[in-house]
């Protein structure tokens, strides 16, 4: 891009151009020069360039378009390049092309300027004829440039325009961007400011935006401060503006004349965009801004009118095509709009009406189309003074549109694409306000598909303020308001509200109860819900009991193979891996991922989310070598698919993964794996997240394992400080985990007190919730021992570890790698208490079985057979 003037001489110089101060004849009708010209280097260089580029076969040099939508700069843009190059011409001439009247007008006031003999003030067609002779020929003057500003129609602008003259040179402006045919010139197209240049003008006209200087040193920190904020309101105004030019030069007058403060700028700006650009201030504009698009409007054909009107109701963000392409719809709307929206071929005409007009860009691959921030706010605002009934009339039609393109199933992620045209447009359409039932299922339904892809802070930023509104205008007993609650309470969980989730779901679980029913269906949806509240704060028995009981009900109301089913079916197999009762957990995530197989096929997150489960229940049962088969399986699976990246279930089985990978014994690939997926967690979910917290806690445990104990401890701190900031939102048993796991760090770095806490905590939580005989209370009670044998307390620590492995060999049995675990420490705590010959013999049965089932090669077989004591990690329990 160029960025200063040097080049654009040189461009004149290599055509034979003499350049001087001034043009010999200057038009009267040129506006004065911008002394707040801004930006646009590049276009100029652009006209600079093709003016002076090779001839056509029909002019010597073509005339040179700038076109755009109106307010975008095009006129500032021909009235700079006449002030920089005007002393290139011998002639400089505006002309005001709207009509044709005016451009006669002003190609006569120019053969006067000139002193044409021949002119004839009765005859302005001879007197015209004239002008463009004198033109053509050089005579009296070879080097002139005309500038057709604000073009309306292009046929009448080319009888106009001088042909045949090496030397002379045409700008044209216009709104419309069809002029090829006319001119044999592709034209430059004008956008809108850059933000640093919109930055740039209001920083240079408004005072109280300007940068300032310190007045003394010890000024500089606080004036470092104030332009910082300067910088960021300048900015925020911008974007405000969406960069138009002329709304920006609209501001910057009307804060320099009134002395409001941009602040209270930004404030009326939001509240009525067309109140306040409809008043006049001192610029270079001619009119009230809101005229510069009105006059276009009048132009246009019904069904184009009619489409644009639609248009600016959405919101600023592209609109597809695919909204309008509904012929079904078509006998609920009146025409013309009818017929745009029947036919395929009204709509492509009147879409490119619009565009020929610059109303609208038009993206034709993507058959995106997308209407000026401005432009939109403006409009709205003429239509709401011509008709006050006007908005209420096009938000409905918008409504109806919108709602048409609900695929009315959230759960198939097939479906995203086409719940993507409305998701941009719901909050600007006022879509919480709506009387379409049509609509607020669509609503529900995009809370719930949000949720479902992991983006749960967006599901709750669609649904929290409609659910409010809801409450108010349908009532908190309405099922539109139900459903919604339910999908919202579902979002709150990966957020880690729990705790606002089961308030949330209580209430609309009663509500649901009592109004609608024991059977219907968002009753148990709800209910489901509510389960997994339950078991997310720790309540895992009455979970238990909950989705025994909704199991059935499913399969009555919905069919054994229905997905709400499988749902249900998951929820109750989550309750038993909770519970510490694996086997009844596989076998539920085994006929979960059979029934989605055979229905949604291998390669569908429903099914593979199911193989992850089994996966997950393989390993607690200590089936390491199976369980990494699964996982392996499943996240290559993940890699075949398409737009995944992001999905929760996704993100949860490469952490499984990792898991296997360890347990299995591939320490640094499981440590490779498990950083890649703790960076997507935060990526994606923030690090403040539950799932980003647990992945965080096996990161600890690959960090220890490959011998990395202080970057362990760091993580395994900030990991705890993670889940104690939001201790009060999630689950008592939410940090459990990651106790443990640093308690193991920090016993090997030698400071087993520390340890010992930690797994009191663990410990002492974990008995809150769970059984003496629970998995992960003997998990905590054999690293305690482990403790109080590094704190010498051997005795205690053997007793301690002799109730432990009773334990884990009748509830996990006497194969499993943890049994395994607490017996070569029990072995090691009976040595060291004069125990010798028990420990001897329990050490030789201990390996025996390590070589039965992980091999004597794995690294917690090679640390007993060495004789060292091994630890047992945990993994989050899902949620």
């Amino acid at each position: 891009m160029i960025s200063d003037n040097q080049s654009f001489p040189a461009v004149a110089a290599e055509n034979g151009v003499v350049r001087r101060d001034y043009a010999l004849h200057w038009g009267r009708e040129i506006p004065v020069k911008n002394p707040h010209f801004t930006g646009r280097e590049h276009e100029l260089h652009q006209v600079r360039e093709s003016l002076y580029s090779a001839a056509t076969a029909v002019l010597s040099h073509p005339p040179q378009v700038l076109y755009g939508t109106g307010g975008v700069g095009k006129t500032e843009i021909a009235a700079e390049y006449c002030h920089r190059f005007g002393g290139e011409y011998d002639v400089v001439w505006w002309i005001r092309a709207e009509q044709e009247n005016e451009i006669v007008d002003s190609l006569i006031k120019l053969g006067r300027r000139l002193e044409l003999s021949e002119l004839d003030v009765e005859n302005q067609s001879f007197s015209t004829h004239v002008v463009l002779d004198a033109l053509r020929r050089g005579s009296p003057h070879a080097r002139w440039l005309l500038v057709f500003d604000n073009a309306a129609e292009p046929a009448v602008v080319q009888k106009y325009l001088p042909s045949g003259q090496p030397h002379g040179h045409v700008i044209i402006t216009s709104r419309l961007r069809h002029w090829f045919r006319h001119t044999q010139a592709e034209g430059v197209e004008v956008n809108t400011f850059r933000t640093e240049e919109t930055v740039e003008l209001l920083r240079k006209r408004v005072p109280g935006l300007a940068e300032v200087t310190p007045a003394t040193p010890d000024q500089a920190e606080a004036t470092a401060t104030e332009n910082r904020r300067r910088l960021d309101l300048t900015t925020r105004l911008a974007k405000e503006l969406d960069n138009l030019p002329l709304a920006a030069d609209h501001a910057a007058a009307y804060l320099k004349e009134t002395g409001v403060t941009p602040e209270h700028y930004l404030d009326l700006f939001t509240k009525n965009a067309h109140d306040l650009l409809e008043r006049e201030v001192d610029t270079k504009y001619p009119h009230p801004v809101v005229n510069t698009w009105n006059i276009t409007r009048e132009r246009l054909s019904k069904p184009a009118a009619e489409l644009f009107n639609t248009l600016v109701h959405f919101s600023p963000e592209p609109i597809s095509s695919d909204l309008f392409e509904q012929r079904a719809l078509a006998d609920r709307l009146e025409e013309p709009l009818a017929g745009v929206v029947r036919s395929e071929l009204e709509l492509y005409q009147a879409g490119r009406e619009l565009l020929g007009f610059s109303l609208i860009k038009l993206d034709g691959q993507r058959e995106l189309m997308q209407v000026h921030r401005v432009v939109q706010q403006v409009i709205r605002g003429q239509l709401a003074i011509d008709d006050a009934d006007s908005e209420r009339r096009y938000l409905e039609i918008v409504h109806i549109l919108l709602a048409g393109s609900d695929p009315q199933d959230p759960d198939r992620p097939e479906n995203d694409s086409r719940y993507n045209l409305s998701l941009p447009h719901l909050e600007a359409v006022r879509a919480a306000h709506t009387d379409n039932p049509a609509l607020r299922k669509l609503i529900v339904g995009q809370v719930r598909r949000l949720y479902l892809r992991g983006d749960h802070m967006r599901a709750i930023r669609l649904g929290e303020p409609i659910l409010s509104v809801w409450r108010e205008r349908l009532g908190a007993d309405h099922l539109d308001t139900l459903q919604l609650a339910v999908q919202l309470g579902n979002a709150y969980r990966p957020a880690g509200r729990d705790t606002d989730a089961r308030e949330l779901n209580e209430d609309t679980l009663n509500r649901l109860r009592e109004h609608h029913g024991e059977k219907a269906q968002t009753t148990l949806i709800c209910a489901n819900s509510y389960g997994a509240d339950l078991r997310n704060l720790g309540q895992y028995d009455g979970a238990y009991e909950l989705d025994q009981w909704l199991l059935p009900l499913h399969v009555e109301v919905f069919t054994e193979d229905h997905e709400r089913t499988c749902k249900s079916r998951n929820n109750l197999a989550t309750d038993l891996f909770a519970l510490g009762r694996y086997d009844g957990s596989l076998e539920l995530h085994q006929e979960n991922f059979d029934t989605r197989q055979r229905r949604f096929g291998r390669l569908y997150p429903s099914t593979l989310f199911a193989q992850t489960n089994i996966g997950r229940a393989l390993r607690a049962r200590g089936q390491y070598s199976e369980a990494l088969i699964e996982h392996r399986d499943v996240t290559r699976a993940w890699d075949e698919m398409r737009d995944v990246r992001k999905h929760p279930w996704r993100l949860r089985a490469f952490l499984d993964f990792s898991i296997s990978l360890r347990e299995a014994g591939y320490l640094d690939d499981a440590r490779q794996v498990g950083e890649k997926v703790l960076a997507e967690h935060r990526e994606f979910l923030s690090d403040r997240n539950v799932e980003t917290l647990s992945a965080a806690s096996s990161v600890v445990n690959d960090l220890r394992l490959t011998g990395d104990l202080a970057a362990a401890r760091a993580l395994g701190e900030k990991t705890l400080e993670g889940y104690e900031r939001i201790q009060d939102l999630i689950g008592p048993l939410s940090n459990t985990a990651v106790l443990v796991n640093l308690a193991i760090v920090l016993r090997l770095q030698g400071e087993p007190q520390a340890a010992r806490e930690l797994d009191e905590r663990a410990l002492e939580t974990f008995r809150s919730v769970f059984d003496s005989d629970h998995p992960h209370v003997l998990a905590a009670r054999a690293n305690l021992a482990s403790d109080l044998a590094a704190m010498g307390e051997t005795e205690r620590a053997r007793d301690i570890g002799t109730e432990a492995l009773r334990s884990s060999r009748e509830v996990l049995g006497e194969r499993h790698p943890h049994t395994l675990a607490t017996a070569a420490n029990l072995s090691l705590d009976l040595r060291a208490t004069g125990r010798g010959e028990a420990a001897d013999a329990l050490l030789e049965e201990t390996l025996a079985h390590y070589k039965d089932t992980l091999t004597l090669q794995h690294p917690e077989a090679k640390i007993v057979q060495q004789r060292g004591r091994v630890n047992i990690d945990l993994d989050t329990i899902p949620r």
